[in-house]
């Protein structure tokens, strides 16, 4: 699926609990080809989701999971996605307790055991930042976990003043999924309002930027 456009299915998570096959059916049609799955599977099984992104013609491009279940249910979550076929998994987040000097340390090295039982099972592992990391100045130091992914986000990294195509650009050897999300002018993720930063016009610059040989996917949360 290189240079494809998937969907970060936390978008549609309201749709998804009143009626999850219908809404990743509408998904569908709309012409997106992937998904990124959110820690909540609807309660399928994962056979019964693979079943269900079969019959629709989606594809698990890609997987947030909460640190909390990568810390404490590693082989749980293991044994799921390599039933599902999803072999890219990323930590969505970092708890607002976490976020110390202190607690980034320990993120750091959590992600570093993490990642090495998730290589040995043949599953690629990742960070999915938001701005409080650059804001802090500790997103460099947690991208620095060698082979760890980077997937960096076009709207926190704006919203923090940052340029994404030169975070793309920089760290283009990390990045195997991007999130694409425009911003309005009062700073929030667009929901087809007036914006600062037109969404499509990104997407050449971050292409340019080095990700149309590194990139496999881009995931967006363009409807969230």
């Amino acid at each position: 699926m290189k240079n494809q456009i998937a969907l970060q299915l936390y978008t549609v998570r309201k749709p998804l609990e009143e009626d999850f096959e219908g809404t990743l059916r509408k998904v569908a049609s709309i012409g997106f080809q992937g998904v990124e799955l959110a820690d909540d599977w609807g309660g399928k099984s994962p056979e019964a989701l693979k079943a269900i992104l079969q019959s629709v013609g989606l594809v698990p491009v890609s997987s947030h999971v909460a640190l909390e279940r990568l810390e404490n249910q590693l082989d749980d979550v293991i044994d799921q996605h390599l039933r599902l076929g999803c072999h890219t998994i990323y930590c969505p987040y970092l708890e607002e307790e976490r976020q110390t000097a202190t607690g980034y340390k320990e993120l750091i090295t959590s992600l570093k055991e993490i990642q090495k039982k998730l290589e040995k099972k043949g599953i690629s592992f990742g960070y999915h930042h938001h701005d409080f990391e650059l804001y802090s100045n500790q997103l460099e130091a947690i991208l620095s976990i060698p082979s760890l992914l980077a997937e960096l986000d076009v709207y926190w990294l704006q919203k923090a003043g940052q340029d994404p195509v030169e975070w793309v650009s920089r760290y283009k050897h990390k990045v195997r999924h991007v999130h694409l999300k425009d911003m309005t002018n009062d700073d929030r993720s667009a929901q087809g309002k007036s914006t600062l930063m037109p969404f499509w016009n990104q997407v050449p610059r971050l292409l340019n930027g080095g990700l149309s040989n590194r990139m496999t996917e881009k995931v967006t949360h363009l409807f969230g």
